[in-house]
């Protein structure tokens, strides 16, 4: 496998482990069974850690929370709390359903949910402390959707024992051809004989279901072995060879409806092959083209090389190896090239393929081989810097499959369908990002058994977009534009996106309609022949009869990114909308979470307007969207970010729109943000003066003495400068704070530092990055350093802002969790992993009243005893991991 691979790009080397997200906060792993249907999500703290906490467990109706369109969404609730709150979120941000339920022990919440899309959905018991959990679910279109362009398969394991109703979410999200493994070793275990009950249950199932399927044809068995060598071991002999392609002709028969085979797997990488010999491997094509074509006809796929790394650094296409095996004659038996173009960008993919096709001219009497991506995908790990990794995945799957399609690739395997896990003694504290690549979580995630990531709807829209679709032409500036057209010529459908966010006004004959990446739907009609976007990184699909897209817009929306309230949205409308500057006045109204207001502008003017943020986007950072519409009728749709990326650092810590992460050396990477406290960071959780707050160790080295912090790079990139990190902090005795940020030009940015002066009090500090980029430019790969090492002594933080102005002190909270460390007590015995919960502002509580001088940027100000309740909130702490399979292929 191209994990090895995946993981020496990003600078760590380490096995994976249930997964945990640090982009909006942790939860606590808990003990589940693959295949079960009740599964706890998140839990309380139980009667040893606080009587008072209430019981909290999600169950699930529906095999992953996944829903069709047509479908109630029903969730389960297990507590001993009379009353629940619950609030349902978009992929946006905002709120789109909310309210409470009362509960005898258990209920089910049928939720008001029916527009397609991937949502979050947070659950709290009421009365104090309350217990907090979450879970994701997706609604996907309930069309029918049947697809058969072999262009969309997906790489699995239901030969680890993956759950067979897995397949009916891969059926509905539109995946055509699955990639399976074999196993010789254990299907001929008696010299001669074939016993392929081990692996008949998912190839017949996925046979049922109507998939495609590529057999892979691995890998070493010891009975044939000379050396008795272990699995991973490329016959090298031409007895062990003779052997190997008997059970490759044994596997064609028994399967006789399987048209393709993939001989091993990465053999350019002694992690799958002892011998990474390309002659070698030449010698082991031949056997088993000759075996299978004795047995009837079956396109034999080659190659399967994926990236390779070696002291000069990291090479995604092994060039030296493709030459070798092409030299020595594979291209003879083999019918198509299978390569693994993992990577860190989606990018460079025409460039590697168009060498490789070079390459095979020369070999191959002037004819270049069909190329099939059997895989490539990107990890969702917590432990990675970057900010919000779910999201990069889906953004990155959609340009993937895109660029691909465009550069002539007849067939792609996404890797994978599912999290796996390889390693028992690995934990989510450990994990570099090996078992994250699935587009559901995995049986025992704390989030729920095979709940949807964004990117599983990412590829459920792109299929239904895509599929069938022949590359037109590719089109750049003021966006990126692929351009695709259904097999007969018809309709157009691009595929929009740039690296930041840009207003476009595309040109239309006539209505157009615009798809996110996850699945919403807006019809427009263009006014005056355009239609106006918002383009941004994550992919939007537009159909319809385009002539030209031009950059700008005659309409705005804007939206403060702070954390201060009240805030107000402004939109407006310009002199020229519609292409008729200065002719007559323009009325345009622009709909905005429920809310509205109308704008008119006279002629030659422009007109304004401002609306308060509306109650579902309030509370958190999200994303607003602003429909634009003439006359009744949509003609844009238009976003901006609102609201200030939040960190609440506590027992547990709460986070929204940003990761904050500690260094973990022992694991080469980094640590969840709810593993302070634990052995797993050498930060630790204590009380000062009634708060909950992270202290750091400067005995500890670099490990204590720094946070590392990420926020979206489309949230604060339009923001004015200078952006403004606001650091709650307990005014102690000594100790340093300094900021060290990702700036534009070649050199981190770089504030001033400030020395707690012993006050006792609680203070609120703003720093102000003059000329911040977070692009993930610092050496540690994060947007953000905040340090504490410049004097000996410790700094407890207790919360972090960022925006555009500085932030109010948070408001108090009304107890402090059971067994809390105060500053003179020493925390408790670790535990492994701790909970995490959002921030749920919908049913806020009570707040102390607190004091503030208001401090400019760069200022200090004081606040009042305590802060957020959610700060004093405890959360399970179970160690137990299911044990981990190992991977085959």
């Amino acid at each position: 496998m191209a994990v090895l691979v995946v993981l020496t790009l990003c600078l760590t080397a380490v096995a994976g482990a249930v997964p945990v997200s640090a982009a909006t906060g942790s939860d606590a792993p808990v003990t589940a069974v693959d295949g079960q249907r009740s599964v706890t999500v998140v839990g309380a703290v139980d009667d040893s850690e606080s009587a008072d906490t209430p019981s909290l467990a999600l169950t699930q109706r529906t095999l992953g929370n996944v829903f069709l369109a047509n479908e109630t969404v029903r969730i389960g609730v297990e507590t001993d709390a009379a009353t629940v709150a619950y609030a349902v979120y978009d992929s946006h941000g905002e709120r789109v359903a909310n309210g409470t339920a009362t509960v005898d022990g258990e209920r089910t919440l049928d939720l008001p949910v029916e527009s397609v899309g991937h949502y979050t959905l947070r659950v709290r018991t009421t009365g104090s402390p309350p217990a907090l959990a979450r879970t994701t679910l997706a609604v996907l279109p309930a069309d029918g959707f049947d697809n058969d362009d072999m262009f969309f398969g997906m790489s699995t394991q239901f030969d680890a024992g993956w759950d067979h109703e897995l397949m009916g979410v891969m059926d509905v999200a539109g995946v055509a051809t699955v990639r399976e493994d074999t196993g010789w070793s254990r299907i001929e275990r008696t010299r001669g004989e074939y016993d392929f009950s081990v692996i008949d249950d998912y190839m017949t199932d996925l046979r049922a279901r109507g998939f495609d399927r590529l057999a892979i044809l691995a890998y070493g068995n010891p009975l044939w072995d000379p050396e008795d060598r272990e699995t991973f071991t490329l016959p090298d002999t031409p007895a062990y060879r003779r052997a190997f392609g008997n059970f490759s002709a044994a596997t064609a028969s028994q399967y006789d409806d399987i048209e393709y085979v993939e001989v091993w797997n990465e053999p350019n990488l002694d992690t799958y092959a002892s011998s990474t010999d390309p002659a070698a491997y030449a010698d082991l094509l031949a056997a088993t083209d000759r075996a299978v074509d004795g047995e009837r006809p079956v396109t034999v796929v080659g190659g399967s090389a994926t990236a390779n790394y070696t002291n000069t650094g990291v090479h995604p296409l092994d060039k030296p190896w493709w030459r070798g095996l092409l030299e020595a004659g594979g291209a003879e038996h083999m019918d198509a090239m299978s390569i693994h173009l993992y990577r860190q960008e989606p990018t460079g993919f025409r460039e590697d393929l168009r060498w490789l096709r070079s390459l095979t001219r020369e070999h191959n009497d002037g004819e270049a081989l069909p190329v099939w991506v059997t895989e490539l995908g990107w990890y969702t790990s917590p432990t990675l810097p970057g900010g919000d990794s779910e999201a990069t995945q889906a953004r990155h799957l959609v340009q993937s499959h895109t660029r691909l399609l465009a550069a002539g690739v007849e067939r792609f395997y996404w890797y994978t369908l599912q999290d796996s896990v390889w390693n028992a003694e690995s934990s989510p504290q450990t994990d570099a990002g090996s078992d994250q690549f699935g587009l559901v979580r995995r049986h025992d995630n704390p989030r729920g058994a095979h709940t949807p990531k964004p990117a599983l709807l990412a590829y459920a829209t792109m299929t239904r977009q895509l599929a069938g679709g022949e590359f037109r032409g590719h089109e750049t500036g003021p966006v990126e534009r692929h351009v695709f057209a259904n097999a007969s010529g018809g309709e157009r459908v691009r595929v929009l996106r740039a690296d930041e966010s840009t207003d476009v006004t595309v040109h239309a004959d006539g209505p157009v309609t615009l798809t996110t990446m996850t699945g919403t739907e807006t019809r427009l009609s263009p006014r005056h022949g355009e239609v106006y976007l918002t383009v941004g990184p994550d992919p939007l699909y537009l159909a319809g009869n385009v002539s030209n897209v031009t950059a700008g817009v005659p309409v705005s929306v804007s939206a403060p990114v702070t954390s201060d309230a009240p805030r107000q949205l402004s939109v407006g409308v310009a002199d020229g909308f519609g292409s008729q500057r200065g002719n007559g006045s323009r009325t345009v109204t622009h709909r905005i979470g429920g809310e509205t207001a109308t704008v008119t502008a006279d002629a030659g003017t422009n007109g304004t307007a401002t609306l308060p943020v509306p109650s579902s986007y309030r509370g958190r950072p999200a994303t607003v969207v602003d429909v634009v519409s003439v006359d009744g009728r949509p003609v844009g749709r238009l976003t901006t970010p609102v609201g200030a990326p939040t960190a609440r650092l506590g027992a547990p810590a709460t986070v929204e729109g940003m990761t904050v992460e500690t260094r973990n050396d022992s694991a080469g990477g980094y640590t969840e943000i709810n593993d302070v406290g634990t052995r797993y960071s050498e930060f630790d959780v204590r009380a000062r003066d009634g708060r909950a707050c992270w202290q750091s160790d400067f005995l500890a080295g670099a490990p204590g003495n720094a946070l590392y912090i990420d926020v979206p790079d489309d949230h604060l990139r339009n923001a004015p400068r200078p952006l403004a990190l606001t650091v709650t902090y307990f005014d102690g005795d000594g100790g340093r704070i300094a900021v060290e940020y990702d700036a534009a030009g070649d050199e981190a940015g770089r504030s001033e530092s400030i020395s707690p002066g012993g006050s006792g009090r609680w203070r609120n500090h703003t720093f102000t990055l003059t000329d911040a980029r977070l692009a993930d430019g610092l050496s540690s790969g994060h947007d953000l350093q905040l340090s504490f090492d410049l004097a000996a002594a410790d700094v407890c933080v207790g919360a972090l802002t960022f925006g555009t102005e500085p932030a109010d002190p948070l408001p108090a909270p009304p107890s402090l969790p059971t067994g809390t460390p105060t500053a003179d007590t020493p925390s408790p015995p670790p535990s492994p992993s701790g909970t995490g919960s959002p921030s749920d502002t919908d049913t806020p509580p009570d707040s102390a009243p607190s004091n503030r001088t208001t401090g400019a940027a760069g200022g200090t100000s004081e606040s009042g005893p305590g802060f957020e309740a959610l700060g004093a909130l405890v959360g399970v702490t179970i160690a137990a991991l299911a044990r981990r399979r190992t991977k085959t292929g």
